[in-house]
């Protein structure tokens, strides 16, 4: 097989990101096939791509079977008929892996060569995976991709033995019309719900292909695995499949021109109690292994049963936590205390994209609805103006409990119960009319919700002006601090108030977020974007409280307090372990997890 990535040469990088299709690197397409026909005995099972591109993962299918054994023109053309089959929705592109396959075939007769172009005019197609009939149904198909009709042996043996690929992925905000055509389909009847990818469907769709007992191999981004739009498929995965192997791709560069986090999943469509075995490759100093089975000592490997693998509508493949039993039965931080996000500003100041729109009348980093101290004073703002300031926080002052005496800007919180009307702002109708045309484009002003000088989304004027935790929504650790006066912040920041004063206090809560137990909880839950943890409020509403001991919380309190004073590094240091120690007494864990 040819170890180069191929590519449609008629698509450029644009174009192929505008489809969602990237195509997959030679190593990566061994691996996957390796491990999922490795030891293949039986020498017949039916092998689909349901993305197939330009026939990468079909050739390396074709070349695992085949390895270790006599190679003849007629032996690879019988694997190519009764084995390989591809869909694709781009012409080019099946024709390309035709021809990819022939060459591979390489037919040295016109005899030989009219039946290999006949059997890949079989076996590779044209046609839109999502949009039509599975196998399982039996009514005619008016429009779209009939599976029954293009395979009807396939059908007949209960669908495919192996469906293995890449699909494309596509947020449902950058592909609406596509969405929008698939939810009319019983595909899109019976699993669409809100912030999918399109990968989700491929998934859906390559489980209602594969036979009983089937396997199934995609490589995907990873961020599906604690998204809200994945929970149908998730539940699917819970109910149908075993997991067998997870390979966590960490910040690899896998595909030209595209970054982020990506995993192979390889599952059965079967339900069991084996355990499903994780592999990290995280780690991008190591070379790309040939097979699961043959991995170097410095490759980081563990065991989670099925269940360890499904938590509150997530698939968390992060290793098991220590004591995790611990947690069994405790109240969830939702149930005890208020949490909400912080404001949407929209815009807080000029970005670059903005700066465009408004035609060189702006300049990259002008305070919108959010001034500097400097800003504010050139404003020239009467009484009743300054009474519409509020201390505001940026995140990038904020920190593991860091909070600075002075709030960084201050924010013009303009709402429909503070300024109803702009008559006593002059000052402020002459500073935001400049943004007017961009003010005016968002969704809430668009539908009459919001004049066009209110802040988008001001939340609850509340949650910033009481006590509260501060939590910042991405890091690579999780990071709270506790604000016991008024501190507004954006939506990249999480606030945590209190709800009864029968709870323990929010200092307490502090440092019970900060500890290393609560860390190994955060690591395992929430999504990974990239080095950083993204703990949203989905993830922190779920997050387990220790049991109490009023003792122990007292004591916890006083050494935020102190914590959050500052000190000297070896002081911070001390305190720290102190506050783990204590949490670790609350969960009854004797070492730390």
């Amino acid at each position: 097989m040819d170890d180069t990535t191929s590519t449609i040469t008629r698509l450029t990088p644009a174009e192929r990101r505008q489809l969602g299709s990237f195509y997959t690197p030679s190593p990566v397409v061994r691996f996957m096939a390796r491990g999922c026909l490795q030891g293949d005995s039986e020498q017949s099972g039916t092998i689909l791509d349901p993305a197939c591109g330009d026939g990468m993962f079909l050739i390396g299918a074709a070349e695992e079977i085949l390895a270790g054994r006599r190679s003849t023109v007629a032996g690879r053309l019988k694997i190519v008929r009764e084995r390989i089959f591809g869909v694709d929705l781009d012409p080019e592109a099946i024709q390309l892996a035709r021809q990819r396959l022939e060459s591979w075939i390489a037919p040295r007769t016109a005899e030989l060569r009219a039946e290999v172009e006949r059997v890949l005019a079989a076996n590779l197609r044209v046609g839109n995976t999502l949009i039509g009939e599975d196998f399982s149904r039996t009514a005619k198909v008016t429009e779209g991709f009939s599976w029954r009709d293009a395979f009807p042996q396939i059908a007949a043996a209960g669908g495919f033995d192996l469906v293995l690929g890449n699909p494309p992925y596509r947020r449902e905000l950058a592909a609406k019309a596509l969405f929008d055509t698939i939810a009319h389909t019983p595909l899109g009847k019976q699993w669409r719900q809100s912030r999918m990818d399109l990968c989700y469907y491929f998934l859906h769709r390559g489980l209602d292909l594969l036979r009983p007992g089937g396997t199934l191999s995609f490589i995907v981004n990873s961020y599906w695995t604690a998204s809200r739009g994945a929970e149908k498929l998730i539940e699917r995965l819970r109910q149908e499949t075993t997991l067998d192997e997870v390979v966590l791709l960490g910040t690899r560069k896998i595909f030209d021109g595209v970054t982020g986090r990506h995993l192979i999943v390889r599952m059965r469509k079967a339900r069991s109690h084996s355990s499903c075995r994780v592999i990290s490759l995280e780690n991008r100093a190591c070379p790309f292994p040939d097979s699961s089975q043959e991995l170097d000592e410095e490759v980081d490997t563990y065991e989670l049963t099925q269940d360890d693998l499904y938590t509150a509508g997530g698939l968390t493949l992060a290793r098991p936590l220590a004591q995790a039993h611990r947690f069994d039965g405790c109240r969830l931080l939702g149930e005890a205390y208020d949490t909400a996000q912080g404001m949407a500003e929209n815009p807080p100041r000029v970005n670059r994209r903005l700066a465009q729109k408004l035609g060189g009348t702006a300049n990259v980093g002008d305070g919108v609805f959010v001034l500097s101290d400097d800003e504010v004073a050139q404003l020239d703002f009467n009484a009743a103006e300054r009474a519409l300031l509020r201390p505001y926080f940026e995140t990038a002052t904020l920190d593991r409990y860091a909070l600075p005496d002075q709030p960084s800007h201050q924010v013009l919180y303009l709402t429909r119960d503070t300024a109803a009307t702009l008559d006593k702002f002059p000052n402020v109708r002459r500073h935001l009319k400049k943004y007017r045309k961009v003010l005016e484009q968002r969704r809430e002003t668009r539908q009459g919700q919001n004049a066009w000088w209110h802040l988008h989304w001001p939340r609850q004027q509340r949650i910033f002006t009481e006590p509260a935790i501060l939590s910042i929504q991405m890091g690579r650790v999780p990071r709270f601090v506790l604000a016991s006066s008024a501190a507004y912040v954006g939506f990249s920041v999480n606030l945590i108030s209190a709800r009864t004063l029968q709870e323990p206090s929010l200092a307490t809560l502090t440092g019970i977020l900060n500890s290393s137990i609560a860390a190994a909880w955060f690591a395992r839950h929430a999504k990974q974007r990239g080095v950083n943890l993204e703990i949203n409020l989905h993830v922190l509403r779920r997050f387990p409280l220790p049991p109490r001991d009023a003792k122990k919380e007292q004591q916890l309190a006083e050494l935020v307090h102190t914590r959050q004073a500052g000190g000297s590094a070896v002081d911070c240091a001390q305190q720290e372990a102190r506050i783990d120690k204590i949490v670790a007494g609350l969960y009854g864990v004797r070492e730390q997890a």
